[in-house]
């Protein structure tokens, strides 16, 4: 099938990257990644190998004799592998894009939808001059980590001596609800944003920013898929970023509702903080492909 869509002579399309990461990444540490669609593929040393052969000056047959060449009676296999790969994943010039899956009605409607806004990255690269690396730097994780950890045993103790309720501001249901909804979005917001900075920290740009409707829920989301990139410590930095904001806005708003007099404003500094906490203790659950997953994947 793949030799049919690119009419016999595999070329890759313009527009990718290729790196080799350190050793210690395992047998396949080579990223070859699509810098327009976002989508990557880990290679390893021989398939790195055959990659650069294909050029669109070998046909199918001189490229299987060359794979045999380099890495013997596998090569020809092997290299029918990797070009089927790159077809499906939209890598070879003449192929298809990877097709969707078929979906019935019921899944178009729960299917997730996004506001893309691909100047993402020239936003996050002036916050990180004005201020950003700041919060990103070195020299904030001490108090960073210091306000998380406090903020954590603050909540406990709210929660235990019942400075406020879930989804209850002014003994109202409905506001506290939409002070939660909000304070959720807000949250995420700075979670997302702290993820990019942590990019622009490495040097490298987030390919686009916006917004995603799962049903009627809201989430903001930031592509960080560059950091495939960067070591094994500097993904894990990245992915760690956002909960960690997280866990700081949490213990912010803790505090916060600790300092403050029973009332609407107590109420609505604990819906803040919960909602804080629901989102760190979400990004981090490793049972669900989210900041925790790709941490515990790296390490």
């Amino acid at each position: 099938a793949t030799a049919t869509q690119v009419e016999g002579r595999p070329r890759v399309r313009s527009g990718y990257a290729l790196k080799r990461r350190e050793s210690g990444e395992g047998s396949r540490r080579w990223v070859l990644g699509d810098l327009r669609s976002g989508r990557f593929v880990r290679l390893s040393d021989g398939d790195a190998g055959l990659f650069a052969l294909i050029d669109g000056t070998r046909s199918l047959a001189e490229l299987a004799r060359e794979a045999e060449r380099q890495l013997g009676a596998s090569g020809p296999a092997r290299m029918a592998l990797l070009l089927a790969s790159l077809g499906e994943r939209g890598f070879l010039a003449g192929a298809d894009e990877a097709p969707e899956e078929a979906t019935g009605r019921l899944g178009r409607l729960v299917a997730p939808r996004r506001l893309a806004w691909s100047g993402a990255a020239a936003l996050f690269d002036r916050l990180y001059r004005h201020g950003g690396r700041v919060l990103v730097g070195r020299p904030a994780r001490v108090p960073l980590g210091v306000l998380a950890a406090l903020g954590a045993v603050v909540f406990a103790y709210l929660v235990a001596g019942r400075y406020g309720t879930p989804f209850v501001v002014a003994k109202k249901v409905g506001l506290g609800g939409i002070v939660f909804l909000l304070g959720r979005l807000a949250v995420a917001a700075v979670h997302e944003t702290a993820h990019g900075l942590m990019m622009a920290s490495f040097g490298r740009r987030v390919r686009e920013a916006g917004l995603k409707l799962v049903l009627v829920f809201p989430y903001v989301y930031v592509d960080t898929s560059e950091a495939w990139f960067e070591p094994r410590r500097r993904r894990i930095a990245v992915s760690a970023a956002g909960p960690a904001s997280d866990l700081c806005l949490g213990g912010a708003f803790a505090l916060c509702c600790l300092a403050a007099g029973p009332g609407a404003l107590r109420d609505v500094w604990f819906q803040l903080a919960f909602g804080a906490y629901v989102g760190a203790f979400f990004n981090l659950n490793p049972m669900v492909q989210r900041d925790g997953y790709h941490i515990l994947v790296d390490m």
